[in-house]
């Protein structure tokens, strides 16, 4: 949940509080401006509601479905991430087949494999991260976004402060973009934190030939407020 967000809800259940207070307290008796006899309604909206008979029912079952949708829709946002999509899997096309140049890493296409070819899976952590998996096409090597994410995130695990990480890899080949999420021990140094993350995404660079153009990690400190690094 964003700022945004926060101000927003915070907006709509102080107002929601103060108007069932001013209900509540009127009812009582407790506001001398108004009378506790006082109808809710006005006489000519309860007239109106009357003269309707059956469709006022329908409307205001109508606008009852409207708003639960609509909070309906207002809650799943908050749980949705506003980063995109995950990054799909890659595909990285052999040399020998596009005249000896090593063409750029592109996003695999949703659907079946096509088969004939073997396959490998590599990560950003290590040499060791690759992993068989379903056939991309002779030439063709499909690399798991999955394999990417562990391997980010083993990178960056491996700095001594770093208790938990938590990484999420957007966008595609063209545009991708890594948002992280660091919890770190007590007394780590935070801007020696944020120059290993910058190691560990250059090496990520390095190893499959994508450049993140957004990063965004959130560094979470013991007993303390989460910092935002940019």
């Amino acid at each position: 949940m964003d700022r945004g967000n926060r101000i927003l809800f915070v907006i709509l259940g102080a107002v929601l509080l103060l108007a069932g207070l001013a209900v509540g307290l009127a009812g009582f008796g407790l506001i001398p401006a108004v009378d506790p006899a006082t109808r809710l309604l006005p006489d000519q909206v309860r007239d109106r509601w009357h003269d309707w008979g059956t469709l006022a029912w329908i409307v205001a079952a109508a606008v009852g479905v409207l708003l639960a949708a609509l909070g309906v829709l207002l809650a799943r946002a908050q749980f949705v991430s506003g980063r995109g999509r995950p990054m799909p899997d890659l595909l990285l096309t052999d040399p020998a087949l596009t005249g000896g140049h090593a063409a750029p890493p592109r996003s695999a296409a949703a659907g079946p494999d096509s088969a004939g070819g073997a396959d490998s899976v590599a990560g950003a952590g290590s040499a060791g991260d690759a992993e068989p998996g379903p056939a991309a096409g002779p030439g063709r090597t499909r690399v798991r976004a999955a394999a990417l994410v562990h391997g980010i995130e083993r990178d960056l695990a491996r700095h001594p402060k770093v208790r938990r990480v938590s990484v999420l890899l957007a966008g595609d080949a063209a545009d991708p973009r890594v948002y992280a999420r660091l919890e770190l021990r007590a007394g780590a140094d935070v801007p020696h934190v944020q120059a290993y993350v910058s190691e560990s995404l250059a090496r990520f660079t390095e190893t499959t030939g994508l450049a993140p153009t957004d990063v965004d990690v959130v560094v979470q400190l013991t007993d303390r407020d989460q910092l935002r690094v940019r």
